[in-house]
């Protein structure tokens, strides 16, 4: 697919798990549905965040709603395993920087970490072979253990078209709130958790704007990864960019 000519967008929702604020998570959902658009959830495997663990805990069967939602369409991703930011990150894939379930630890124990929580999605009978990591820290060796059981795609990167790296493929996410650019293909991120009613009337007006650009996962998931050199060379400058504006953004709340 060239998405030169024909941008595309996708919307992730992050951090879903037995505690979070399900009303909200709810009407979104459903406001959703009114576009017929089924965004990626990341569920946890196993919530041990003490910040989620305030938020109401669900008073039906978790993992059931989730089957729902994946006999529905929904695309199931792991986020991450028990989203506990055990370390600090000073180098990893993205060169995201910052705290971090996986990046800086050694192969065998990040794939002790993603093979616990592939087990829980398959003693619940989830097909995941989608991941996004907390915190956007991940690394090689992260991506390694996902190759090793069986993940085949990443909501994450830099770029305005999907890409290959490791044998993954990487479907870029550059922004943390309601911005489109005119071209290319890009993934939204969403925390419900976190929204309020101008966020909820923002993300309507989004909706009714741009919802000809917005597809699911499942339409496009399986298109073969355009090498177009335009778009290599353009996922190196946004990276060079967004990390330097970063850089930046730290020194700045740093100087403060």
């Amino acid at each position: 697919m060239n998405y030169l000519f024909t941008p595309k967008i996708i919307f992730r929702i992050d951090d879903v798990a037995h505690n979070m604020k399900w009303q909200i998570f709810f009407k979104i959902i459903n406001l959703f549905k009114k576009y017929k658009i089924k965004p990626i959830l990341g569920v946890i495997a196993y919530n041990k965040d003490k910040e989620f663990k305030k938020h109401p805990k669900c008073r039906f069967n978790f993992w059931k709603k989730i089957y729902y939602f994946q006999e529905s369409g929904y695309e199931i991703a792991m986020h991450g395993y028990q989203h506990i930011y055990s370390s600090v990150s000073n180098k990893d894939y993205l060169n995201h920087g910052g705290f971090t379930e996986f990046a800086g630890y050694s192969y065998r124990i990040q794939l002790q970490k993603l093979t616990k929580a592939k087990k829980i999605f398959n003693q619940n009978n989830i097909k995941v072979e989608t991941f996004f990591a907390p915190n956007h820290t991940f690394d090689d060796n992260t991506i390694s253990a996902l190759r090793n059981i069986n993940i085949k795609y990443i909501i994450d990167g830099y770029g305005i078209a999907p890409y290959s790296y490791k044998n993954l493929i990487f479907f870029p996410q550059l922004f943390y709130y309601l911005k489109i650019i005119p071209f290319g293909f890009q993934t939204i991120q969403l925390h419900t958790n976190y929204f309020n009613k101008n966020d909820f009337v923002n993300l309507k007006n989004f909706l009714d704007i741009n919802k000809k650009k917005i597809t699911n996962f499942s339409h496009i998931k399986n298109n073969n990864v355009n090498f177009n050199i335009f778009y290599l060379i353009t996922r190196i400058l946004i990276k060079k960019i967004l990390v330097y504006l970063r850089s930046l953004r730290n020194k700045n709340s740093r100087a403060c």
